[in-house]
């Protein structure tokens, strides 16, 4: 039966997270209704092509017709907790579920957090850490040192981007956002390319919604969709995830981060285990990743390892869980499980491949 309480006006602008839902994730994601947070959170029974079915925390079954999915926001919590929750609420229904459930073997942010202590013992203040990932100040930086970046994107704050939009200056917006891809590795030199040669008829297009991206004050996800349109009709393709965020990530680097899809794949096997990335960025997908990079933040920070920002955060992440060091970690175990102490001095060849 659908509930009363569910009414409000369809149409919206903005696709929900049941419209992103990806029903390979069943049960992983957890769900809460943005009016009656006293259901608790919900996870997905059935989905039909008119409506839902799902299970609240509260014990009730409730079925949203498709044009209330906007009320309902996916949660998401490390894989622990989604877990235990999901364990509990499937426990309340009689359906077959199968045996879709969170995988209890995902690196722990615990685990993350001891490697990069045992790869760079003084954390993001190790110097071996600001050589490697930030650039420490060298006249010639590499396209992995992130303080050139930032440093490139100062022509993109909101004063001097404002004097060239009221200047109609576009091609000068455009050369300053070449350049910025043109010093970083969270864009591919195809793309680069691809973007340095977008059509001069596009400019002003492209100026206007990465100014509404990065210093409007409309809703992100609009923001974010607006300005993914406007670079696929410049570019003739959709752009990856790393392109359509690393401008957010540049110029305001300890607000947003850029997204290398398969390094917050892997951090969402932990932190989010419901959340699946979409090969075509999306506002509402873009915003639950920022929600899980500034969490990862916050737990670097809670264990006084205090990442300068969203870059940090980001390189922490690949650093930890790329392959080499996901076979660290598991050699870690190991030691552990037969009672071999964990060695706790830094590899130099790790260091040098993090």
């Amino acid at each position: 039966m659908l509930d009363a309480a569910t009414s409000s006006s369809p149409g919206d602008i903005i696709p929900s997270d049941l419209d992103a839902y990806d029903k390979s994730t069943s049960c992983k994601t957890l769900f809460r209704h943005t009016k009656r947070e006293q259901w608790g959170l919900g996870i997905v029974l059935r989905m039909y092509d008119d409506r839902v079915r799902m299970q609240f925390q509260d014990g009730r079954t409730r079925t949203f017709k498709a044009g209330f999915y906007h009320l309902i926001d996916a949660v998401d919590r490390p894989l622990d907790v989604t877990a235990s929750i999901v364990e509990a609420l499937r426990s309340m229904t009689d359906e077959d579920l199968g045996t879709t459930g969170p995988s209890v073997n995902a690196i722990s942010m615990a685990e993350q957090i001891e490697l990069l202590r045992e790869m760079f013992p003084d954390g993001f203040q190790d110097a071996g850490y600001a050589e490697h990932h930030r650039g420490d100040g060298r006249k010639r930086p590499l396209k992995r040192h992130r303080d050139a970046l930032v440093e490139r994107a100062q022509g993109l704050k909101k004063k001097p981007m404002v004097a060239l939009l009221n200047a109609g200056d576009y091609a000068e917006i455009h050369a300053i956002a070449t350049k910025l891809v043109g010093v970083t590795d969270l864009v591919s030199a195809k793309e680069r390319k691809a973007f340095k040669q977008i059509d001069e008829a596009h400019f002003e297009s492209l100026a206007t919604t990465m100014h509404a991206l990065l210093h409007g004050s409309s809703k992100l996800a609009v923001r974010f969709d607006a300005f993914v349109r406007a670079v696929e009709a410049a570019m003739g393709d959709a752009p990856t995830w790393g392109l359509a965020t690393v401008f957010l990530g540049a110029v305001h680097p300890t607000e947003y981060v850029v997204v290398r899809e398969k390094v917050l794949e892997l951090q969402s096997e932990w932190m989010a285990p419901g959340l699946g990335i979409s090969e075509r960025p999306m506002g509402i997908l873009y915003e639950r990743l920022r929600e899980m990079a500034a969490r990862v933040k916050e737990e670097l920070t809670n264990e006084d390892l205090e990442p300068r920002d969203l870059l940090d955060v980001l390189d922490f992440m690949w650093a930890t869980l790329r392959p080499k060091s996901r076979n660290r970690i598991l050699e870690m175990r190991r030691e552990r499980a037969y009672g071999v102490p964990v060695s706790k001095k830094g590899d130099e060849s790790d260091r040098e491949a993090a």
